[in-house]
């Protein structure tokens, strides 16, 4: 083909993409019956807690933590909007990427006047 160029990626961007889109291989455990010589396993992290939390900080630490975030519920134009439930809970062990449930506050904080 006269005229067209090819471009190659550079193999360090393809070991990388490679990596994000494979999961982790756990260790063997072959149970006997299990029909399987090991499982596979992807990478979890700790869900962070953030209940009571304004909402743009809460974003920012289950982002950080590797989670993806839906929120729930709904909030007014006045006062600090924060985070009254979360669902998973703080402290649970998740696969990271996985989604984590924000109910924002339908009323302005305590001691907020709302105009």
């Amino acid at each position: 083909m006269r005229g067209t160029i090819r471009r190659r990626m550079p193999a360090v961007v393809v070991a990388v993409i490679a990596a994000l889109a494979v999961p982790l291989a756990g260790p063997a455990s072959a149970a006997p019956g299990a029909g399987l010589a090991g499982e596979l396993r992807y990478a979890t992290g700790v869900v962070p807690s953030v209940v009571y939390w304004e909402l743009d900080n809460a974003i920012t630490a289950v982002e950080a933590a590797g989670f993806e975030v839906r929120l729930s519920g709904g909030w007014v134009d006045c006062g600090p909007r924060y985070v009254q439930t979360q669902d998973p809970a703080g402290g649970v062990t998740a696969t990271l990427g996985s989604i984590v449930t924000l109910r924002v506050n339908l009323r302005p904080g305590p001691g907020q006047p709302c105009p």
